[in-house]
């Protein structure tokens, strides 16, 4: 639940008969809503930096209670899925779980949701190559990049002319580099592919490709392992950086 911009995960009693509470009150009549919920211990999680992608974006009928991670993969060797994981760790229900559950450092893509995986791939551009993200240019229209990024390093004082383009998927979709390289129309542009789980045009080995054009506008295509973004994230140097909705998962990692 939000309220006034801050979230919240709910712990409902485990005996149904404890759930609700009748009101036939005037007030309650008045806004139909004589049958309540009571009981619940709310737990506040945060802003939405600190939320899992999987409630934060969720758009269905908010005026109903509706489970939220019903389309949820589990998480490997748990029945829980990301959401529910999450929210046992914020209700201290942490003796509910396996401890360190999460046995492979890819699994971190499982639970931070597709727009924290956007954000670990700009804030590790942003570390390696000084790339600082153009916040207006995250819009619903631009289907083919994620968002812009300009180089913010300078050459004698000024900033370098450079426009990088920017498409993410977490999880096992695949890309094509044909569907994207359109974008470049000079040799001072980019186009960054990252797939977490997928290939890039069917090579299983490509995770994160970097493409650009030469003096003689030639594609140059140059690869980096998935594991230098999870290297990036478990840097403990790096946690000042990360948002609340990576970080916190980090510690529940076996080392």
């Amino acid at each position: 639940m939000q309220f006034a911009g801050i979230y919240y995960v709910a712990e409902i009693p485990d005996k149904p008969k404890d759930l609700f509470h009748f009101d036939v009150g005037e007030i309650a009549s008045n806004f139909d809503c004589s049958a309540m919920l009571t009981d619940i211990n709310w737990m506040p999680v945060g802003k939405e930096d600190a939320v899992p992608g999987s409630v934060s974006t969720y758009t269905h009928n908010r005026r109903a209670i509706t489970k939220v991670d019903n389309h949820e993969t589990p998480l490997e060797t748990s029945q829980y899925t990301a959401t529910s994981y999450y929210s046992a760790i914020l209700l201290n229900k942490t003796d509910l779980l396996p401890p360190k559950m999460i046995h492979t450092r890819s699994s971190l893509f499982n639970l931070i949701g597709y727009a924290a995986a956007e954000d670990l791939v700009a804030l590790w551009l942003y570390d390696q190559f000084n790339y600082v993200v153009i916040p207006s240019t995250n819009k619903i229209g631009t289907q083919r990049y994620e968002f812009v990024l300009v180089d913010a390093s300078k050459k004698q004082g000024t900033y370098k002319n450079r426009r990088i383009y920017i498409q993410v998927k977490n999880g096992t979709t695949s890309l094509k580099s044909n569907d994207y390289t359109s974008l470049l129309s000079n040799k001072n542009e980019e186009l960054w592919l990252v797939t977490t789980a997928g290939s890039i045009d069917s090579d299983k080995s490509k995770k994160i490709v970097q493409y650009y054009l030469d003096d003689s506008r030639n594609l140059i295509e140059k690869n980096y392992s998935i594991n230098k973004l999870l290297d990036f994230a478990f840097d403990p140097h790096n946690t000042n950086i990360l948002p609340a909705s990576i970080s916190q998962f980090v510690k529940y990692f076996k080392q």
